[in-house]
């Protein structure tokens, strides 16, 4: 550093030198700088990267308490994992099954009064246990916060029934209890309602001389995709959930590429959204904001595992206090008018986003309400059908009548237009002059054509939707040999309609329906 000073001798080491009272200056500004430099790194850095580790630590837990040993097993039947393990039973007018005592988990459960086909003989599957084929189910626990080492109940633990003969149904809870033996005692008592939804709540009571803090978690966890996975665009199947951002929608293919996503909320939901069917954890509780991740993972046989979590923030238990934890969880059908009312009386915040209503919502929900209202009234969704599409073709009728009117001058004025084609066919700035005044001349527009039919587009697209996601059109019988209006014409041209008995690529599949449509 080189000081100029204005009297040469007031620096005692000459003209162009430091100053003593500059070098000591510089000394205390470096040592200063040091001194802040390793307080910000014992008071600042080093705690943050203590609680980034301890958060990478706690994330390696969780994934660890989360993960599914028995996924790594041979696999099984569906009846054979169903009898390795002690049950409780479930029972209601719309669900039925059994909670597994190993693990504490809801993996058994179907419904009473969706069947897997017309003939109303299998009831339709939507849990079933680890280690059987389509493996899915619900599980609940708690995970240690950081610097916590107190045994926790895992997919191992057996849990025991207050009552061995107890059976889960509307009015009756079920609670089981586990003791880790170190102080912990956990409790986790399982309520259902008359329809889809379950009430979980947990609790820890600390008979210890410490305090514990956990963190509550809950799960969905699903083995390959749906047995009748069939992706396409308009209809969202995968993992699903309303954050702090609003609603997150990620396909199983996501999920192949990024086998990770984090959200979180105050109060939000998550879960698995199929056709007909989803698969929630809601939460149910204020303790403070939900951490959720959609993740993937592999079993041993090189099939893909999702899961849906849901992490709430940590609850310390003082010595001889008890924590608890509410959560929910809805598995059954996507039926509008539930959803609006689980929305109402658990105060879920949008759960009718379940059904994949899409961008144009605006129509596709009035035309879901009316589509119902009709079908119900009728006593026959497809006179419902058919009386809506009429409506919307009476009201769209001014629009189309207008594009009719507008063809019918395009093709009035086909002759003339060939003529100055053919006679300016080499000047194009002519020929598109010539266009324009012959437009003019007969008040001839091309849009006028095009602009009506766009319109109705979004319309009968979001018909269409509507009759692709309700669960009530499933299995409806229309007439003769049409007895699912939400399966495809079972006939084929190629097979003379059902006259020659093979089956044939659905590709290919024309049935007579179609067929009538274009012609008339």
């Amino acid at each position: 550093m080189n000081m100029n000073y204005p009297n040469p001798n007031l620096n005692p080491n000459g003209p162009g030198k430091m100053h003593p009272d500059d070098k000591r200056n510089m000394i205390v500004f470096f040592a200063m700088c040091a001194l802040l430099f390793f307080a910000y790194d014992f008071f600042v850095g080093k705690p943050h990267k203590e609680a980034l580790k301890a958060q990478q630590a706690q994330m390696q837990a969780a994934q660890k308490a989360q993960q599914t040993p028995e996924a790594d097993l041979a696999p099984l039947t569906r009846e054979d994992a169903l009898a390795k393990s002690p049950r409780i039973k479930i029972d209601n007018p719309d669900l039925q099954g059994s909670i597994n005592l190993r693990g504490g988990r809801i993996d058994d459960l179907k419904l009473k009064t969706y069947f897997e086909t017309i003939d109303e003989t299998t009831p339709v599957t939507l849990l079933t246990p680890a280690r059987a084929p389509h493996a899915m189910y619900a599980d609940f626990g708690w995970l240690p916060a950081p610097g916590q080492t107190a045994s926790l109940p895992g997919n191992d633990t057996v849990w025991q029934a207050q009552d061995n003969l107890a059976t889960l149904s509307v009015g009756t809870p079920v609670t089981l209890t586990w003791n880790n033996g170190q102080g912990l005692s956990f409790e986790r008592t399982y309520a259902l309602d008359e329809h889809y939804m379950f009430t979980i709540t947990q609790k820890v009571t600390n008979h210890g001389r410490e305090a514990v803090s956990l963190h509550p978690y809950a799960l969905l966890s699903r083995q390959g995709l749906p047995a009748d996975f069939a992706p396409i665009a308009v209809l969202h199947e995968g993992p699903i959930g309303l954050f702090e951002d609003g609603l997150e929608e990620v396909t199983y293919k996501d999920l192949d590429k990024e086998p990770r996503h984090s959200f979180s909320a105050e109060q939000g939901w998550a879960g698995f959204t199929d056709k007909y069917w989803f698969y929630g954890i809601i939460a149910a509780d204020e303790s403070g904001p939900e951490n959720y991740r959609f993740l993937r993972s592999q079993n041993a046989q090189a099939e893909p595992i999702y899961q849906v979590d849901m992490t709430g923030a940590p609850l310390t238990i003082a010595p001889g206090a008890t924590a608890t934890n509410v959560v929910r969880s809805f598995q059954g059908p996507k039926k509008l008018g539930l959803l609006n009312d689980y929305a109402k009386q658990d105060k879920i915040d949008r759960f009718d986003l379940v059904i994949d209503f899409g961008k144009f919502w605006f129509l596709t929900i009035p035309f879901f309400h009316a589509l119902t209202w009709m079908g119900h009234t009728f006593g026959s969704f497809a006179i419902a059908l058919l009386a809506l599409t009429c409506l919307l073709r009476l009201a769209v009728f001014p629009l189309a009548n207008k594009s009719y009117r507008s063809f019918a001058r395009m093709r009035k004025i086909q002759p003339q237009m060939a003529e100055i084609r053919e006679k300016y066919g080499d000047d194009r700035a002519k020929l598109q002059q010539e266009i324009f005044n012959l437009y003019k001349k007969e008040q001839v527009n091309p849009m006028a054509g095009c602009l009506p039919i766009l319109i109705q587009i979004p319309i009968f697209f979001s018909l269409y939707k509507v009759l692709y996601i309700s669960i009530d059109m499933r299995h409806a019988p229309f007439w003769g040999w049409i007895q699912d209006m939400s399966a495809p014409d079972p006939t084929s041209v190629f097979s003379l309609f059902g006259l020659i008995p093979f089956d044939l690529p659905q590709f290919i599949t024309i049935g007579i329906w179609p067929i009538i449509m274009g012609i008339t």
